[in-house]
């Protein structure tokens, strides 16, 4: 008999909620594609993600994640929700603290890592599936203010500028002078058309505006779209991991482990906490993390598959 179960996750929180919901179904290998994006549709949440068994060697799973207009070559809340789901589930067997366990993604192979206490799995750190790339030749300012809604003077934080970044899904990261500017930042539909054909030119598949602030001693940041189903994520790991790359390589040092907290969700009423974190190596971002926690929130069974 298939099996239709699925479970629902608000990840990168501890509490209910919060966070980013997720729906999980945990055998999704018999699921065609298009009932895959019929389902996320109907859930429409940022993400549902489908399990199924992994062809690689010392794989054994492949997430497809799918917002609901489209599948995502790879996003972090499916895949730490997904990471926690299968862990606490026992299907990744035995888990000490720091384990590493590897989940197949479209962009590439994914590992994650595990913080258990007391025996219980509390939080995943997943490694992004690439190495991070930058591409500068960002839209003109003038642009940007009729993209977002910002002056030009908002569109900036100290000396960091626009930029075009991925670690395996692309986004375009936006620092914003203050939290006041963060919270009025948003995105015209009109001009989000024009975004994407200028990404484009430029070798980008982007997937949406990532802007951020520091918030006292802490990043906070929100992550619009117009292109997924939804306006606004609680929490996007792919493009915290991009943020992660972007510090670290304005970081000072030519080599180093770097790490910060990052928050999104606050004005969405779905505070979400993500660790972010770089490898930096002669100059170079080798590979950037993010780590959070999820919940549990619901169990049920699709009827009409």
């Amino acid at each position: 008999m298939r099996d239709a179960t699925f479970y629902t996750y608000d990840v990168f929180t501890s509490e209910y909620f919060g966070g980013n919901p997720l729906a999980i179904f945990p055998c999704g290998e018999w699921i065609d594609d298009r009932q895959k994006q019929k389902i996320a549709r109907e859930f429409n949440l940022s993400e549902t993600v489908f399990i199924e068994p992994s062809d690689l060697v010392d794989v054994s799973y492949k997430l497809r994640i799918f917002t609901p207009a489209k599948e995502l070559p790879f996003a972090g809340h499916p895949t730490i929700g997904a990471a926690i789901h299968l862990a606490r589930s026992g299907l990744f067997g035995d888990i000490s603290h720091g384990e590493v366990r590897a989940l197949e993604v479209k962009a590439g192979v994914i590992n994650v890592s595990f913080e258990v206490s007391d025996g219980v799995i509390s939080a995943a750190k997943l490694v992004a599936p690439q190495p991070p790339r930058f591409f500068d030749d960002v839209p003109e300012v003038s642009f940007l203010e009729k993209l977002t809604g910002l002056s030009s003077e908002e569109i900036r934080l100290n000396d960091f500028r626009p930029q075009y970044v991925t670690c395996g899904t692309d986004y375009l990261l936006i620092p914003v002078r203050d939290l006041q500017a963060l919270k009025r930042f948003w995105m015209s539909g009109a001009y989000y058309p024009q975004a994407i054909e200028l990404a484009r030119e430029v070798g980008v598949d982007l997937n949406g505006l990532f802007a951020f602030s520091k918030v006292e001693d802490k990043w906070q940041a929100r992550m619009l779209w117009n292109d997924m189903g939804i306006a606004e994520d609680p929490a996007t790991g792919s493009a915290a991991v991009c943020l992660a790359a972007y510090l670290a390589s304005r970081e000072q040092g030519t080599s180093g482990i770097f790490e910060w907290s990052l928050s999104q969700g606050v004005e969405m009423g779905r505070p979400s906490s993500l660790i972010i974190g770089a490898q930096k190596e002669d100059g170079v971002v080798r590979a950037c993390s993010v780590a959070g926690s999820a919940v549990k929130v619901s169990k049920g069974e699709y009827l009409c598959l």
